[in-house]
C-alpha cells in the first residue's frame, strides 16, 4: 500500500476543500488492492463461510450494510468478495485524491444541534487508513482525516459513524457510511445523510 503521512487529528473547520489555498502538499489516498481487501473483508465478516456477508453478519459492519443496496448487484441480500472488490476498483478508477465529505445528521426531520463525529475506517481497508473527526453544528459537518496539507478531506472508504457529546439522546446502535462521491446516494443528495430515526 502507498505510504500516507499521518499528522495528528485535523479539526473539522480548518479548510473548505482540497483547493482552498496554494503551496500545500497534495494529499493522496492509500492505494488498495481490490482482491486483497475484499478477501480481508470476507475473512473478518463471513462467519459461516458461505461466500457472502449477509443477515446478522452485516450487523457487525454498519458501513457495508449502509452500502448494500448499491453493492449487491445480484440482489441476494448479501455481499460477496467479487462485489466488494468491484466497488473498490471503482474507487481506484476515480483517482488517488482525497474527497471532501459533507454530512448531515438528522433525527427524522430534525437536525442534530451539536455533537462530535468520528468516522472509523473498516479494519479490512488496512493500516494506512486513519480516523476522521469533526464537529456537528446545526446538523452539518465535514469530517477530516489527518493529511500533510491539512485539507478538510478523507480517503474513499467504508466507515463506522460514532457520535459523542450529542445534544440529545440517540438510539443505542451504530451507523455506517461509504464515502464515495460517485455513489448513487451521494449523487442523489449532494451529501452523506445520517438519519438516526432509521434502522
Amino acid at each position: 500500500m502507498k505510504h500516507v503521512w499521518i499528522w495528528g487529528i485535523v479539526p473539522c473547520l480548518l479548510c473548505g476543500g482540497l483547493s482552498c489555498s496554494s503551496g500545500r502538499p497534495a494529499p493522496s489516498a492509500p492505494e488498495l488492492d481490490p482482491q486483497e481487501v475484499a478477501q480481508q473483508a470476507m475473512t473478518l465478516y463471513d462467519q459461516n463461510g458461505d461466500g457472502k456477508i449477509a443477515g446478522k453478519e452485516l450487523e457487525a459492519s454498519p458501513a457495508l450494510k449502509s452500502a448494500l443496496d448499491e453493492l449487491d448487484t445480484n440482489r441476494d441480500k448479501g455481499l460477496s468478495a467479487e462485489e466488494i472488490a468491484s466497488r473498490i476498483e471503482q474507487w481506484n478508477q476515480a483517482g488517488d485524491s482525497l474527497e471532501t465529505a459533507p454530512m448531515t445528521f438528522h433525527k427524522g426531520k430534525k437536525p442534530l444541534a451539536s455533537g462530535k463525529v468520528t468516522l472509523i475506517p473498516e479494519p479490512f481497508l488496512g493500516k494506512d487508513y486513519a480516523r476522521a473527526e469533526g464537529v456537528i453544528s446545526d446538523g452539518i459537518c465535514t469530517p477530516a482525516a489527518p493529511n500533510p496539507g491539512h485539507y478538510q478531506a478523507l480517503p474513499r472508504g467504508f466507515y463506522t459513524v460514532e457520535i459523542t457529546e450529542a445534544s440529545e439522546t440517540l438510539p443505542d446502535r451504530k451507523w455506517g457510511v461509504e464515502i464515495f462521491s460517485n455513489s448513487q446516494k451521494y449523487r442523489r443528495e449532494g451529501r452523506y445523510l445520517i438519519d438516526f430515526s432509521k434502522k
